[in-house]
């Protein structure tokens, strides 16, 4: 109750800040790691679909698919030109 009060309190003197309604930390336009990091996900599990069944749940083939995927995406100058352009300014 004290939070809601406090932000009442900003919003009747004019204060501009961040409310409830506007966390910065639930705007996916704000959170460009859990992008890339759900990008990460997305191309290391199609990778490991793509490897037959006794190697799919091998440690070593999924470190080498994580780092198979680290290398491309540092490489991936597009994807971070995107993502910086969803990051308001």
């Amino acid at each position: 109750m004290k939070a809601l009060a406090t932000q009442h309190l900003l919003k009747d003197n004019k204060i501009d800040f961040f409310g409830n309604d506007a966390s910065p930390t639930n705007s996916p336009d704000l959170n460009v790691c859990e992008q890339v990091g759900v990008i990460m996900k997305d191309r290391i599990e199609g990778l490991m679909l793509q490897e037959p069944i006794h190697r799919s749940f091998s440690l070593a083939v999924l470190e080498e698919k994580v780092n198979q995927v680290l290398q491309n995406i540092s490489d991936d100058t597009t994807l971070f030109e995107l993502l910086l352009r969803s990051y308001p300014s």
